[in-house]
């Protein structure tokens, strides 16, 4: 199998926030990172994703918002990364709210504005990136996000294989709606189902929005495809959206056994 164990995905949608955790050096987050992803992949500061934040007529904040990086050692070294954060400061949740507007993805289907915005302010580091796959012998892209990270992790996964002959895959935890159908659908095909991996909690608030027509990946037979997870309570809320959560959710579980808990209570007494 060519996809990432559910544990090492979670673990890096969680632990990318360390970028930008207060009071804290970015080199010595780096440093972090390193020191516990050694056989992974290496890490430099130029390795650092910047991307800009922040709603429609407000003044822009670029921050540290992820990794590119390549792989190493002999399992990962035809891998590379991309490795994206949620939202952390004001201009995050400014992007988050800017859904009225609509963008054209690269491959022109409609998107979320502020979602799109935030991605193309990053899109020349991932020209650079895509450069470097035939020198590192790249075969296969992995795009991982929590939240507004998964949103943009989706968004890095249309371009690379709009730009790119690699395998592409995308993991998200806890992510927003992107695109409309027409975008869903197309990359729901072009990337392969099975090379799709959407996990949420059932009460977790953020994969309840946005609302229609905005559309999740992957677009059909999502019963198949997504990775729901259940999760206590009624009605969605934030609590469920934190990513200490998904990585007790997920464990030490295979992607068969995450996907064997959805339940679907379709019977008289739910329907009632």
């Amino acid at each position: 199998m060519n996809e990432l164990e559910p544990a090492l995905a979670a673990d890096l949608a969680k632990d990318v926030y360390d970028l930008v955790k207060r009071n804290v050096p970015i080199e010595l987050a780096l440093q972090t990172l390193q020191n516990t992803y050694t056989s992974v992949f290496d890490i430099n500061i130029h390795d650092v994703t910047q991307a800009r934040t922040g709603g429609p007529g407000f003044i822009k904040c670029k921050t540290a918002f992820g990794l590119m990086v390549y792989g190493t050692g002999a399992f990962y070294k035809s891998h590379a990364f991309v490795v994206l954060r949620g939202s952390r400061i004001l201009g995050d949740w400014l992007t988050n709210g800017n859904f009225v507007l609509t963008s054209r993805s690269s491959a022109g289907h409609l998107v979320h504005d502020g979602f799109h915005q935030a991605f193309t302010s990053f899109q020349p580091q991932l020209d650079s990136f895509i450069a470097g796959f035939a020198r590192q012998g790249i075969a296969r892209v992995h795009c991982i996000g929590h939240s507004l990270g998964g949103a943009l992790a989706t968004l890095c996964s249309e371009y690379l294989k709009q730009h790119t002959n690699r395998e592409v895959y995308v993991y998200s935890f806890g992510a927003p709606r992107v695109g409309y159908a027409p975008f869903a659908d197309m990359l729901t095909k072009k990337l392969c189902a099975e090379h799709i991996f959407r996990v949420y909690h059932r009460t977790d608030i953020v994969p309840c929005i946005l609302p229609w027509p905005y559309t999740h990946v992957p677009s059909f037979m999502s019963e198949m495809h997504d990775y729901f997870q259940p999760s206590p309570g009624k009605l969605p809320s934030a609590e469920w959206h934190d990513m200490d959560n998904y990585i007790k959710t997920v464990g030490s579980n295979s992607w068969t056994q995450l996907r064997s808990r959805r339940f679907e209570p379709f019977n008289d007494q739910a329907a009632e």
